[in-house]
This record gives structure tokens, sequence and C-alpha cells, in this order.
């Protein structure tokens, strides 16, 4: 029921393909009638007003669907069956694309974690050397500051006890002979 007017149609098709040939032609008389028929000559109409203008294509209409019946099942099963077919073609293009492309990317990935393997064991390497020499760099400042130290303890102690150490030996002798 569509736009105040209800079509009906009685069938005695037992086999349920061909409900769907029925429902094309309830369908197409409706089409047919609303274009036809603008809607407020249907709400004014009274019954069975329009039966004459509309007998020739409602009867034109019923042929062909009467004709054409065991056609339209069998091409709507053929329709079907060429669309799935045609799914699946694009599914199994889509899938072996996906596949093609996802090889290529494993491909790279692979490359790309050899050149990371390389560049870790050269980074590593580099690291060491340069733990190595800054370690070196630290001892040798530490040796440096040591004798830089001991050279000014020398010094100082070179200022007071004299550079032979003469005078805290002799300090230390008076100090043992009281």
């Amino acid at each position: 029921r569509k736009d105040n007017v209800m079509c009906l149609c009685i069938s005695d098709d037992i086999d349920v393909r061909y409900h769907a040939v029925n429902y094309d032609f309830l369908d197409d008389a409706h089409a047919k009638f609303t274009k036809t028929f603008p809607p407020y000559k249907v709400t004014k109409a009274k019954a069975y007003e329009m039966d004459k203008k509309f007998r020739k294509d409602l009867g034109n209409l019923i042929y062909f669907y009467n004709e054409n019946r065991n056609k339209m099942v069998r091409q709507d099963k053929m329709d079907d069956m060429m669309n799935s077919v045609d799914d699946l073609k694009g599914i199994l293009g889509r899938n072996i694309t996906m596949v093609l492309e996802r090889e290529t990317r494993l491909k790279e990935l692979v490359e790309i974690s050899d050149e990371m393997l390389d560049t870790t064991k050269v980074f590593t390497r580099r690291s060491s050397r340069l733990n190595t020499v800054i370690k070196r760099k630290d001892y040798t400042y530490y040796w440096v500051a040591f004798i830089f130290g001991s050279v000014v303890l020398y010094l100082c102690l070179g200022e007071i006890c004299g550079y032979t150490f003469q005078k805290c030996s002799a300090r230390r002798e008076e100090g043992e002979g009281r």
C-alpha cells in the first residue's frame, strides 16, 4: 500500500521461486498506475472509476508476466549466480593483491631489519671504542691530577722542610735528642 493505492494479487503458485515474479508484477502495476493517475485523482476517485482507463495497461502487463514468467525465474537465478561469481572474483582479486602486498612488505621489513642489525653491530663497536677512549682519558686525568698533586705537595713540603727534607729530619733528630 503506497500513495493511497492498494495492490493485491492472487496466485496459485506453490513454487517459492515464482513469488518474486508475482511481487515484481505488483510493483510494476503500482508504478504504471501511479504514473498514469496523479495522487489527487486517486483520492477523489469513485469505485471502479479508473477501471476502463487502466484495463488495457493492466492486461498488457498481465500478458507480459504470464508469457515471460519462466524466463524471469531462470534469469533471476542466473543473475544471482553471476553476481555471486563476480563477487567471488572481486574478493579473490583483492585477497591476491593483499597477499602480494603483504609479501612485498615482509621483504621490505626483512631488509630493514637486516640493515638495522648491521647498524646495531657498528653502533656497538663504536660505542665500545668510545667507552674505552673515555676511560683512558679519565685514567689519564687521574694520573695527571695525582702527579700534579704530588708535585704541589712536594713543593709545599720543600718550602717547609727543604727540598731534601733536611730541616724536617733535623727537627726530628732534635726532638728525639731531648
